[in-house]
């Protein structure tokens, strides 16, 4: 359960405690139910259904995503501030086509602040550190100090660089054997139901379906369904969603 789930958000508009989201202002109640139905529709794990309705309780107080990100700027390290504004830019080029363009903005951040930075890029570019930003907000909202957001903020940073629960990418150097070991790690190790793999490349995707051939007949290994949505067939970006049976 991600610490979004464990916010109380907002007390006169939306509940979410335990994984349960109770509408207490009927003014939202509508909106949610929509937003619910097409999240349920796309199969998408928890952490990124809350983060969706997040993202859409931020529209309705007129706050943009730049905007998000502005307000969390005072609370982030000088160090991921920098790769942040660089991941926004590749985030914009990638969600325009431009795969190659998103490609050399991290190229350059990796050249200049290393592979970590890439990590951190790609977060952004699949809108998974929304959820950080939302989570940041919300904690502000809810009566934070400044020094226990700071501390959060980077330390969740962090961790997420160092292991991102819900997601990994798969490149050119990672091995068959690696992207087994990653899935292993994430399904069995933390018992996730939920887990969606990026890739770049025909070879890449090649190597990701051999493992997942491998481990829908591997006894050890929960049974699963997974679907394969392509985000652009030019250039073979894919996403992979692995679910849990």
């Amino acid at each position: 359960m991600t610490d979004l789930l464990k916010l109380l958000i907002d007390e006169e508009v939306i509940k979410i405690a335990d994984g349960i989201i109770k509408i207490i202002s009927e003014k939202l109640r509508k909106k949610f139910n929509e937003i619910k139905k097409k999240l349920e529709k796309k199969k998408l794990s928890k952490p990124l259904l809350v983060s969706e309705f997040a993202e859409e309780y931020y529209k309705l107080k007129n706050i943009s995503r730049a905007e998000k990100y502005n307000l969390i700027k005072k609370y982030i390290d000088s160090k991921y501030w920098s790769i942040i504004l660089l991941g926004m830019r590749a985030r914009e080029a990638y969600l325009a086509g431009d795969i190659d363009g998103s490609g050399k903005i991290k190229k350059d951040a990796s050249m200049r602040y290393g592979r970590d930075a890439v990590i951190l890029i790609n977060l952004i570019i699949q809108g998974y550190f929304d959820e950080i930003v939302d989570t940041t907000i919300l904690q502000k909202e809810k009566g934070k100090t400044n020094s226990d957001i700071v501390v959060w903020l980077n330390d969740k940073i962090e961790k997420y660089i160092k292991f991102f629960p819900f997601a990994f990418w798969v490149s050119i150097l990672d091995s068959s054997i690696k992207i087994k070991e990653e899935l292993i790690r994430r399904c069995i190790t933390n018992g996730l139901t939920n887990v969606n793999i990026h890739t770049i490349g025909k070879e890449n995707i090649e190597k990701i379906e051999e493992v997942i051939i491998e481990l829908s007949k591997d006894k050890h290994f929960p049974k699963f369904n997974y679907s394969k949505d392509y985000e652009s067939e030019e250039y073979n970006a894919v996403t992979f969603k692995i679910e849990i049976k």
